[in-house]
């Protein structure tokens, strides 16, 4: 399908993307009365082709006058327009955008393609504008970020976020890209005991994103076991690496220890007068106390401390008869 620049601005508009005000001009006459009420001191007349690369082409020109819209519609009306994308024979230019102009900040690139290889959705985002944007690929590919939705979930918050982080928008901007009125955000935690020693923690952030943990008790050999802690998110390896997950959920343990002011390495199976905790930590405490009655049963003992080359493991149970 393909649709004009003025035609895909009204879509846009249509969900509350923010553009620029124009009119399409299909003579001199309709130009010159868009520009009049428009009524700005800068206006940009651009050819409607379906072609990229129109400005670098002669297609589109900034003017600070409705005599220079006339002069620059009769110029164009008519003409053939011939970019890197319309092969030599180049294309009729039929109609015209005509355009309020805009005191240009920053440009930045964003556009939003299938990914047949994925069968997914790919936003494709660049702090290097648009003007070059295949240059800056061939030349620059560090600069340009491609973030896949899969359209099972379609766009999430999170995505969002990637993208206005990937175009470097400051936090206020991200706030209002993610509609979030207030610098204090609110998670949902969900607590699930699975019988004897699993549980898993679901946490709900505002921004879509879901972080769950499962903690287990897992045997290492016949003599040890460790509690240890599986991580998952809801989002994908090509959205956010192994490493960032790691290091999101360290942020989440460090929270945790600010909190209660404990969760020390080694907490021995009963944290009581050593540890604090909060009502979600029952679950834990349930399960630690199992532990503990699990090695009374059998007459041994729980050790906690070094082992295996001077290395720290957290709650360590070693079996003592």
């Amino acid at each position: 399908m393909n649709i004009h620049e003025y035609q895909a601005k009204a879509v846009l508009r249509e969900f509350g993307v923010p553009t620029p005000r124009g009119f399409p001009a299909f003579s001199v006459d309709e130009a010159a009365k868009a520009a009049a009420d428009l009524a700005t001191p800068v206006v940009v007349v651009k050819a409607q082709i379906h072609a990229g690369g129109r400005g670098k082409a002669g297609g589109v020109k900034v003017v600070k006058s409705i005599d220079d819209v006339k002069k620059e519609a009769k110029r164009l009306l008519g003409s053939t327009l011939v970019t890197h994308q319309t092969g030599p024979h180049g294309k009729e230019v039929s109609r015209l955008y005509i355009e309020e102009g805009s005191a240009i900040d920053k440009e930045l690139y964003l556009s939003m393609l299938v990914d047949r290889t994925r069968s997914r959705v790919a936003i494709v985002v660049s702090t290097a504008g648009g003007m070059d944007i295949e240059q800056v690929a061939h030349d620059t590919p560090d600069k340009i970020v491609t973030i896949t939705v899969d359209p099972a979930t379609n766009i999430c918050p999170h995505h969002v976020l990637s993208v206005s982080k990937a175009l470097g928008l400051d936090r206020d901007l991200q706030k209002q890209i993610l509609r979030m009125g207030d610098d204090t955000t609110t998670r949902v935690s969900q607590a699930q005991w699975h019988m004897p020693f699993v549980r898993k923690t679901r946490i709900e952030y505002p921004t879509g994103l879901i972080h769950s943990i499962v903690t287990a008790a897992t045997p290492i050999d016949d003599q040890c076991s460790q509690i240890v802690q599986f991580c998952f998110r809801n989002d994908t390896e090509s959205d956010t690496s192994t490493a960032d997950v790691i290091r999101f959920d360290r942020a989440i343990v460090e929270e945790d220890k600010h909190i209660l002011e404990g969760t020390d390495p080694d907490v021995p199976l009963d944290p009581r007068g050593i540890e604090a905790n909060m009502a979600s930590d029952q679950p834990g405490l349930i399960i630690c106390e199992m532990l503990r009655d699990l090695l009374a049963k059998y007459g041994e003992a729980e050790v906690t401390g070094h082992r295996r080359d001077g290395d720290s493991i957290s709650s360590v149970i070693i079996g003592e008869s």
